[in-house]
Parts: C-alpha cells; structure tokens; sequence
C-alpha cells in the first residue's frame, strides 16, 4: 500500500468496522513481532482462527467507546484506526494501530487526534 495521509480518508467506526480493524492489528502485530523477533518464524496470529473468540470483546468495545475512528485507504478499505474510552473522568486510548505499509506517513497522528484529543479527561491513559 501506498496511501499517505492526503489519500486516506478518516470516518467515524462502527461496530460493523470491528472484523476489518482486528484484521488491521493482525497484521500490525504480526508485522511487528516479526521485525523484533518476539514473535517466532511460524507462530503469526491466525486472524482467521481468533476471530470468532475476539468478536464478542470487540463489539463490546464498539458499543462502549467514546471515540471510535476508521483511516480508510484509496480504494476504501481500513488501513487504521483508534479508539478510546472515557469513564469518571478517565480518557484512555485502547487501540491503536496502523497496517504496517502505510505507516509513518501521517495516517496515525490523524487518527489520533481524533481518538484522543488534548481536551478531554482529568487522567488520560495510554
């Protein structure tokens, strides 16, 4: 993928967004076990076979985010996304992540300014 920022188009998430962002930090940390040696040659986390365990937490957390943002790519497809929760005066960044080949062009710091913005929560978790 080739998209920077200028081709990447940031919308809010949904619950139906949940499938399309576990594939993202599949791939995000898979591409990052592998390039720090943590995750060994052979061991990838199958996105297929954890899908169907991961799907309840993750409507859970579509259901009760605060702020929930999708960066899709040129040809429509997610490519980022963050999210947040915010609980008595808590402001917490739960996700983050960015597909390992667009990363570094400015996809991610538009995501977060819109998942975890300067002015919100007392405390403010990362």
């Amino acid at each position: 993928m080739s998209a920077d920022a200028t081709e990447v188009r940031i919308r809010p998430g949904t619950i139906d967004d949940n499938e399309a962002c576990a594939a993202v930090l599949v791939d995000a940390v898979n591409d990052l076990g592998r390039r720090n040696g943590s995750i060994p040659e052979g061991n990838a986390i199958d996105f297929t076979a954890q899908w169907p365990r991961w799907r309840p937490f993750f409507d859970h957390i579509a259901r009760t985010t605060a702020e929930f943002w999708i960066a899709d790519g040129p040809d429509g497809a997610p490519i980022g996304y963050a999210r947040s929760i915010e609980r008595d005066g808590m402001f917490e960044l739960t996700e983050f992540f960015v597909r390992p080949g667009v990363q570094s062009r400015g996809v991610g710091r538009d995501l977060l300014a819109r998942a975890f913005p300067l002015d919100r929560g007392d405390l403010r978790l990362i």
